[in-house]
């Protein structure tokens, strides 16, 4: 598989608060890196409309019909179908 570059993003924010807030995730066995980017894939998925996430992410659409059906079988499902019979 292709290795995918990731962007930088730079941010300010007051030292001090930045400190405290390393500190009491640090406490929490959080991390902050991983916090900001779990906001910012939640932020692309609410705003990217998911017709232009499937042309800039061709690869997603392979990955997703595989996690919806790793058997490879053809699923076939009927809410009102029934079965009966000794079993």
């Amino acid at each position: 598989m292709a290795s995918k570059s990731n962007g930088k993003l730079n941010l300010s924010f007051p030292d001090e608060k930045m400190k405290v807030l390393e500190f009491c995730l640090t406490e929490k066995g959080k991390d902050l890196d991983e916090l900001l980017t779990e906001f910012l894939d939640g932020l692309y998925r609410k705003n990217v409309p998911v017709i232009m996430r499937k042309y800039i992410e061709p690869d997603k659409k392979k990955e997703d019909k595989e996690n919806e059906n790793p058997s490879g079988r053809k699923e076939i499902s009927n809410e009102n179908a029934s079965v009966s019979g000794p079993y």
